[in-house]
């Protein structure tokens, strides 16, 4: 995946296109969308994914309102919908919460094929925080 998808996408909903607009004006611009992958939520709880064709095997995504999950190289489709499950079932949660959740459901199934795990979770707010740990302030 391109990391700079994401910032992209969320400065062009920013200037107010949907989730859906957001990932297709992106894209549709690169050359390699074939063998990329993201999703977002936009402020209105839509949501929009891509799988490219040559992502890795087992690769796809799933989409409701206010979720988009996705993933490739896992075993097979179960992760995913284990990841989705649980994330609706904690809805009274604080959302950190239901995405570490929602992570360790689709963990369960044995989602990647090879055994390895990464992921990250970034919530943010509409409000400036500092990071205690860097130090840094975020908008």
């Amino acid at each position: 995946m391109s990391p700079y998808y994401g910032f992209d996408e969320l400065r062009l909903m920013t200037d107010g296109r949907s989730a859906d607009e957001a990932i297709a004006e992106v894209t549709g611009k690169d050359p390699a969308r074939d063998l990329r992958q993201c999703g977002m939520v936009d402020a209105r709880g839509r949501s929009a994914a891509w799988t490219g064709e040559q992502t890795l095997d087992w690769s796809g995504h799933r989409l409701g309102e206010g979720y988009a999950a996705q993933g490739n190289r896992l075993v097979g489709p179960e992760t995913l919908d284990a990841t989705v499950e649980a994330f609706l079932e904690h809805a009274d949660l604080e959302l950190a919460e239901r995405l570490l959740l929602a992570l360790e459901a689709g963990d369960a199934t044995g989602a990647d094929k090879k055994g390895e795990r990464s992921g990250v979770i970034y919530v943010m707010d509409t409000r400036s925080t500092h990071c205690g740990t860097c130090g840094s302030t975020t908008p």
